[in-house]
């Protein structure tokens, strides 16, 4: 009975030392299986229990006006920030939101993106002004990291909305393969504004993944 034992630990250990061979192709099997497939993301942002877009962008505005600075520099950045956030969210009384989560389609939708990025810019350049509060840097940093976060979500429910035209059997899957891609850059860059402008580029992509129609509000809705 000993040796019987005895072998069969060994062929356990062998087995672990298979395994603990190829542990790291598992890994980097696995590492490009979530790097190379974005909709995992996507059904993250839809499952996500968050502020609504419009929300986030009223909090947003919010956290700004409550700021207390003497600096006129920095109330200058300030006002310039919360007027561009406001213009993200109507254009000349006219919303550019279907809903508390859906924007418009090309062109129109186009000025969400275009607007928080000019309101990124100037709360970066509040928070390399020299002599700024920290806790004033934090407030417009948390701003930043939320209308990122925006545009993350409205391009992620786009991306998430094309799909399931590609799932029965229309639209381009080349065109919304090309727009996943530009979705999971965003995701890895560190500069905001870059961020914002590629979301911005994978929303285009997306909407226009059917040839001659864009994404209309039906098509978001389930």
């Amino acid at each position: 009975m000993r040796p019987k034992m005895l072998a069969a630990g060994d062929a356990r250990g062998n087995a672990f030392n298979r395994i603990g061979r190829n542990l790291p192709v598992l890994i980097l099997l696995l590492a490009a299986f979530f790097i190379l497939n974005p909709l995992l993301v996507l059904n993250e942002v839809l499952a996500e229990p968050t502020r609504s877009l419009q929300q986030l962008k009223e909090d947003a505005i919010a956290a700004l006006q409550e700021i207390s600075t003497t600096d006129k520099k920095l109330k200058h950045t300030i006002t310039h920030a919360v007027k561009a956030i406001a213009q993200s969210l109507s254009d000349k009384s006219r919303s550019l939101f279907f809903d508390d989560s859906r924007i418009l389609s090309p062109p129109e939708g186009h000025r969400v993106f275009q607007r928080e990025r000019r309101a990124v810019d100037r709360l970066l350049k509040g928070i390399r002004r020299k002599g700024a509060p920290d806790e004033v840097k934090a407030a417009f940093q948390d701003v930043i990291n939320d209308l990122v976060e925006a545009d993350r979500r409205i391009t992620g429910l786009s991306l998430a909305a094309a799909q399931k035209l590609i799932q029965v059997g229309e639209g381009n899957p080349r065109r919304l393969a090309k727009a996943k891609r530009e979705y999971q850059r965003a995701l890895q860059g560190t500069d905001p504004r870059k961020a914002i402008h590629g979301f911005k580029e994978a929303w285009k992509l997306s909407q226009n993944v059917v040839k001659g129609r864009q994404l209309g509000e039906s098509s978001l809705t389930s």
